[in-house]
């Protein structure tokens, strides 16, 4: 048996706090080379330019570079999973919440730990997601989708974003027995082409996505399927606001660091994100791209993971009867 005297207490009590002293005095030091941030979309997507806005601000406050590497598909397990095992101190996940928040809920086997190898930091935005019909649609609301599809059974199809948009709309669907077809589509890009063509007649996706045919007045927007309005639709409701919260698409961006960041890291990194966050400049692009700014402290982060895990998993169960 070991014995634990006052003074092994006292030692251990020093240790930590030169470890503590010593993560304090490193975190100003960090970066000392370019950071890359690991995204999990393709190009182009709502959440990579995001992690470009930021990025290029951060490079700027770093005074080091930054490079976005893309790593598309599975949900994000590609991406997530790549990162947690590269354990390179100077790259950063930055990913949609859902990503972590769901994919253990939907996944019987992930390539990593959410609870251990994620350490949340903070989140930056929330990509705005509407619900758009054709033109020749009579409905002008969610409201009005029901005596639509009442009036031609089986006659609307709809399309989605990939992912958890689909099965939010999905949902929606089989709660207010809307007789509609679902239509599936490799590229959003050309479901949105078909939308405004009116070979399908509603699809959810994100407001950036979808906004070239609204323009060009194909389509209309029924509803933002968000939490809040988009301010360049002001007349627009949102889910919630018509009274339908089950619409919302949880969709916020979030940065997560590696295991075994320090607090101090992780706090000044959350520190700097928000404070580009403030910029005016930053604020008007992410509206320009359909997004309204998500500011957080860590343990706010962390809340919101928990949060949205409790809240979608009755989805969840819609998601893995899919597979």
């Amino acid at each position: 048996m070991t014995l634990v005297t006052r003074r092994h207490v006292l030692a251990g009590s020093v240790a930590v706090a030169l470890s503590d002293s010593r993560a304090f005095a490193q975190a100003p030091s960090w970066p000392s080379k370019p950071v890359k941030f690991v995204v999990p979309v393709a190009a182009g997507t709502a959440t990579d330019l995001t992690a470009r806005i930021f990025g290029e601000k951060l490079a700027t406050r770093w005074g080091q570079g930054f490079v976005v590497e893309n790593k598309p598909g599975a949900d994000g397990l590609i991406a997530l999973g790549s990162f947690v095992s590269a354990r390179d101190e100077h790259a950063l996940l930055f990913s949609f919440s859902t990503a972590v928040s769901l994919n253990p809920l939907v996944h019987a086997k992930l390539p990593y730990d959410p609870a251990l190898d994620l350490v949340p930091i903070t989140t930056t935005s929330e990509v705005l997601f509407v619900i758009a019909a054709h033109t020749a649609v009579k409905a002008n609301s969610i409201a009005d989708l029901k005596a639509e599809t009442q009036a031609n059974p089986g006659k609307l199809n709809w399309a989605a974003a990939p992912g958890l948009p689909r099965f939010v709309l999905e949902r929606h669907r089989r709660e207010q027995g809307l007789d509609m077809a679902y239509v599936g589509y490799t590229q959003t890009g050309t479901a949105v082409q078909d939308l405004g063509e009116g070979r399908i007649q509603l699809m959810i996706g994100s407001l950036n996505t979808v906004l070239p045919v609204i323009e060009a007045g194909k389509a209309k927007v029924l509803a933002v399927a968000s939490t809040d309005r988009a301010k360049s639709m002001p007349s627009i409701p949102s889910a919630i606001e018509a009274g339908f919260p089950n619409l919302a698409v949880p969709a916020v961006g979030c940065v997560y660091g590696w295991k075994g960041m320090s607090t101090a890291l992780r706090d000044r990194l959350a520190a700097d994100i928000d404070a580009v966050a403030q910029d005016a400049g930053v604020v008007a692009q992410l509206e320009k791209i359909g997004q309204i700014l998500r500011r957080s402290t860590p343990a706010d982060l962390t809340q919101l993971l928990t949060k949205q895990r409790a809240d979608l998993a009755p989805l969840a169960e819609l998601m893995r009867a899919a597979k």
